[in-house]
C-alpha cells in the first residue's frame, strides 16, 4: 500500500528539519486522540506504516494528498491546503507564525524564517 508518501528523504540536517518535527508531532497528537495506530491510520490514507512514522518523526516530507487524507481520516478542521483558510502565516521578520485561523486563541507555531524558507523550498521541489 505504499505509494509514495513523501517528496524527499533525509530532511533532518536541513534548515527545515524542526519544522517538519513540529509539524509531525501534531500528525502524532491528532492520530493519538482518534484512537489509531500508525498501522491503521496507514491502511486508511493508503500509505504504509513506515512512512506515517517517518512523517511523524519528521524523517520525511509529506505530499500534500497524504496532508488532505489525514485531515480528513483524522477530522481535522480545515487542512493545510484548504486554499488559506484554515493555515494561516504571519511574516514577523526574525521569524513566521502557523496558525490555524479557526481556533485564533489557540498557541501558534513559531518557526525560524529561515527554517520557513527551507521548508517552503523542500514543499515547492514536491
Amino acid at each position: 500500500m505504499e505509494s509514495g508518501a513523501d517528496s524527499g528523504a533525509g530532511a533532518e540536517g536541513e534548515a527545515g528539519g524542526e519544522f517538519l518535527r513540529c509539524f509531525g508531532r501534531q500528525i502524532k497528537l491528532l492520530r493519538e486522540q482518534g484512537g489509531l495506530t500508525q498501522a491503521q491510520l496507514g491502511e486508511r490514507v493508503g500509505y504504509g506504516e513506515a512512512q506515517i512514522a517517518a512523517v511523524e518523526q519528521g524523517r520525511r516530507i509529506p505530499k500534500p494528498e497524504l496532508i488532505d487524507a489525514v485531515g480528513r481520516v483524522l477530522g481535522a478542521r480545515g487542512g493545510a491546503r484548504n486554499g488559506g483558510d484554515c493555515v494561516e502565516v504571519a511574516d514577523a521578520g526574525t521569524a513566521v507564525l502557523v496558525r490555524d485561523s479557526k481556533r485564533p486563541g489557540e498557541a501558534s507555531l513559531t518557526v525560524g524564517a529561515g527554517e520557513w524558507a527551507a521548508f517552503m523550498r523542500m514543499a515547492e521541489r514536491g
